[in-house]
């Protein structure tokens, strides 16, 4: 099962076609689910991505650029340009936000853990990422947010930061649902929870 491209599908069938203004990858590393939101966003939408990374922010805009797509970064502003990217962690992301997107962002996207044939030692961590998605329920759309968090537990640390993010969508009392190979005790778990939808 791949469950980034599930957390594609489900983002999709649960916006049931309407387009978001602003969306957020938490969690940049090559790219992917970067690209996959901008297919979600209106004509004038704009994404911002989050690295500490500055190898998975090179990757992700080479990729954008393979695919037409402009992109900003910290250090260089292209013109046009509707994705930018931040070489900062998840868990500053409401910090450098511009003001026009705080109170508009319709989805976000974390995939965790550490970014393949990387250094290991650079992960993310429970800590961060509740703080990030506490970041999430506040520049969240009043009219909803989806939110796809993909968590690997196979690694030290990976099931603390599952269960973090479990346990941050049950006390918020959030709609959510996980998806994993559940016979399989260090199989991903693709958390994909719902913020103030009526």
């Amino acid at each position: 099962m791949n469950f980034t491209e599930l957390s594609h599908i489900k983002l999709a069938e649960a916006l049931g076609g309407r387009k978001l203004r602003f969306a957020v990858d938490a969690t940049l590393g090559r790219g992917r689910d970067a690209l996959f939101a901008m297919s979600l966003l209106d004509g004038d939408g704009e994404l911002f991505g989050f690295d500490v990374q500055a190898r998975a922010i090179e990757e992700s805009r080479r990729l954008f650029e393979s695919k037409g797509l402009a992109v900003s970064t910290d250090s260089f502003s292209a013109a046009g340009a509707r994705a930018k990217f931040f070489r900062a962690s998840h868990a500053d992301m409401e910090t450098l936000l511009p003001e026009r997107a705080r109170g508009k962002i319709g989805a976000a996207f974390f995939n965790l853990g550490w970014l393949p044939t990387s250094d290991k030692s650079v992960v993310t961590s429970a800590s961060g990422t509740v703080a990030a998605l506490e970041a999430v329920g506040r520049i969240c759309d009043p009219a909803g947010c989806i939110v796809s968090v993909l968590c690997y537990r196979g690694h030290a640390g990976g099931e603390e930061e599952f269960c973090a993010v479990r346990d941050f969508f049950t006390r918020g009392g959030f709609e959510y649902e996980m998806s994993a190979d559940w016979s399989n005790p260090i199989s991903p778990v693709l958390v994909f929870a719902k913020l103030n939808f009526a």
